[in-house]
């Protein structure tokens, strides 16, 4: 008898164990999904969290005010929120606009000059064949050089460092600002 005594007070102190203790003295809840509520399992007391800690619960008029107070924190919160989204709106729409005012007003097209290409036919029209003028180019001349002989180009595609000069179907290929070399499909470059 002894032992089913021992046995079933085991058994009790187990079951109340695994009630009471194990899981924790409290009980952590979440009133209506936004506050953090703290129940005592054995004395049913129950402590509601704010910013500056536990406060205890006596009647519904507190369960209230916390509600209150939950709902004016997401109030303020939304409205800064609503307010950092309009300041970054607007700080992106007049980035954008300065953007396109420098766009619009940037015409820098780089080291070409269009006036010479305007001109181009003037000097293109004195010169019609290579066996007609003494003047010729040869690699490592300038593009001065090739311009007075050859006068303004049809087209110039590249940049300072290599351009290609079209006149017809041939072009002239500069490299660091000297002659590189050419392709003479239309039998019209003056070479030497």
């Amino acid at each position: 008898m002894k032992r089913i005594y021992l046995f079933s007070l085991c058994f009790v102190l187990i079951i109340s164990f695994g009630i009471f203790i194990y899981p924790g003295l409290y009980k952590y809840d979440k009133f209506n999904q936004k506050t953090l509520v703290k129940i005592n399992r054995i004395t049913g007391n129950t402590q509601i969290l704010y910013a500056d800690g536990w406060r205890t619960v006596n009647n519904n008029a507190q369960v209230d005010n916390a509600e209150k107070s939950n709902k004016d924190v997401d109030a303020i919160i939304d409205e800064k929120i609503e307010k950092l989204k309009e300041e970054m709106l607007n700080a992106i729409k007049s980035e954008l606009q300065l953007a396109n005012q420098d766009n619009i007003t940037n015409d820098d097209y780089g080291e070409i000059n269009f006036d010479s290409i305007r001109n181009r036919n003037k000097n293109a029209d004195v010169v019609s064949s290579p066996n007609e003028s003494s003047d010729f180019f040869e690699k490592g001349d300038s593009p001065d050089r090739v311009q007075e002989v050859m006068g303004t180009p049809d087209g110039i595609i590249g940049g300072e460092l290599h351009e290609i000069w079209k006149y017809g179907n041939s072009s002239v290929t500069f490299s660091n600002g000297t002659v590189n070399g050419w392709s003479n499909r239309d039998n019209n470059l003056k070479l030497k």
